[in-house]
């Protein structure tokens, strides 16, 4: 991913198809709990979808600033160590439940989707979506997570 020349928006769709991508090998590495993890990757590729719908790609929405690729890229590490780690090693379903629960915890802390003005209604709407698509994401994960510790 380079940081210096993609657009904004163009990072936030590569980080959706990396979490897609880590929980897609969460689904290969447990399947016992294939059809949750196959779930949720589906819904983060259906995200970069959106993201890339929104805008024509042309042009920037956001007035760049470090700050906000420096948010994007520290999101984009957390996520492809994470997919290394699930490539290399065996983990369990808690592990990865608590993996995924702070990829989908640091968008909102690092707060990926507010810190942006986009200057499109659509791209705003997106971002909105977005935004509560990843606190459903959270709650699913964290019940998930009171489940196995039971």
């Amino acid at each position: 991913m380079n940081f210096q020349s993609d657009l904004i928006l163009d990072l936030f769709e590569l980080n959706e198809l990396k979490i897609s991508k880590l929980y897609r090998i969460y689904s290969q590495k447990l399947p016992e709990r294939k059809v949750f993890w196959e779930q949720l990757s589906k819904e983060e590729i259906q995200h970069a979808i959106e993201i890339r719908n929104a805008y024509s790609g042309k042009e920037d929405v956001f007035e760049d600033n470090n700050f906000a690729r420096g948010a994007i890229k520290y999101v984009a590490d957390f996520v492809q160590d994470g997919i290394e780690q699930a490539k290399e090693n065996d983990l369990s379903h808690m592990e990865a439940l608590e993996i995924a629960l702070r990829v989908e915890q640091s968008f909102l802390e690092q707060k990926c989707f507010e810190i942006f003005i986009p200057n499109q209604k659509t791209v705003k709407e997106v971002l909105q979506k977005l935004n509560k698509e990843t606190q459903d994401h959270i709650e699913r994960l964290q019940k998930e997570l009171k489940k196995v510790n039971k």
